[in-house]
């Protein structure tokens, strides 16, 4: 099974509450190269090319995904 930091998680979060990465960087305690760059690695981890691609997994499996029932 896959593991995820904190930070993949709160931003697959995040993507599935459908907040593009423009918006998900204006917080000020994320940068948008951290987004950009955590965006690139989930992609990688979960073989997917595109943000939509990522997005909809987000918002498909969120709740089962590895870690994320350790976080709430």
């Amino acid at each position: 099974m896959r593991s995820f930091a904190e930070r993949e998680l709160q931003i697959l979060s995040l993507l599935s509450e459908g907040k593009p990465y423009a918006q998900i960087a204006s917080d000020p305690h994320v940068s948008s190269k951290t987004i950009v760059n955590t965006g690139s690695q989930l992609m990688g981890k979960l073989g997917v090319r595109f943000l939509p691609e990522l997005t909809r997994i987000a918002i498909e499996h969120l709740p089962s995904m590895p870690n994320r029932a350790a976080k709430e």
